[in-house]
């Protein structure tokens, strides 16, 4: 199945599995009621902390550990950060985050919370091009995780450039 994202006029076309989705189940018992929602067949958490500024928009997927992440659409790598380990409760893991930044000519996806060496693994890197629906990396704990211990969860992002400033864009889901 794939879940159509809409960014301005772009459209994402993000391929999901469904055991994906059924994993975040037992998940979605870790976070706040007042936080969940769904997009989908998936819940999602709100993530108040971390979700400011420039990263508002961000969307995190409720999937276990393990699962693995797709380019939404084509384009090439223009960042990747693959070497943390560790993750935890605060801002003050934020730099230890690892993930994909994709550039699609009109806008940027990027995929956090990646397994170290996941992309790797799966031959990505920096200024390679990758095609929708291509696996660039596994999901699991790195960076700022500011839902307990098991918040096992794929956060996910469109950026755009307006007056020389990225921010995250929120994106419609049809």
């Amino acid at each position: 199945m794939f879940l159509d994202i809409f960014c301005k006029k772009t459209k994402f076309s993000y391929p999901l599995n469904s055991a994906d989705a059924r994993s975040g189940e037992t998940l979605k018992k870790q976070i706040p009621k007042e936080r969940l929602y769904k997009i989908g067949y998936f819940f999602c958490d709100a993530s108040p902390d971390s979700h400011q500024d420039q990263y508002q928009h961000a969307i995190d997927f409720i999937v276990k550990d393990g699962s693995l992440v797709y380019a939404a659409r084509s384009g090439r790598v223009v960042d990747l950060v693959e070497t943390n380990d560790s993750y935890g409760p605060g801002p003050e893991f934020a730099d230890k985050l690892n993930y994909v930044t994709i550039d699609h000519g009109d806008c940027l996806s990027q995929y956090g919370h990646l397994q170290k060496g996941s992309p790797s693994a799966y031959g990505i890197q920096t200024g390679k091009q990758v095609m929708r629906g291509q696996v660039i990396g596994i999901v699991g704990k790195t960076g700022w995780v500011d839902f307990g211990e098991c918040g096992d969860h794929l956060h996910f992002m469109v950026f755009v450039n307006d007056e020389n400033s990225f921010h995250s864009v929120q994106v419609q889901f049809k």
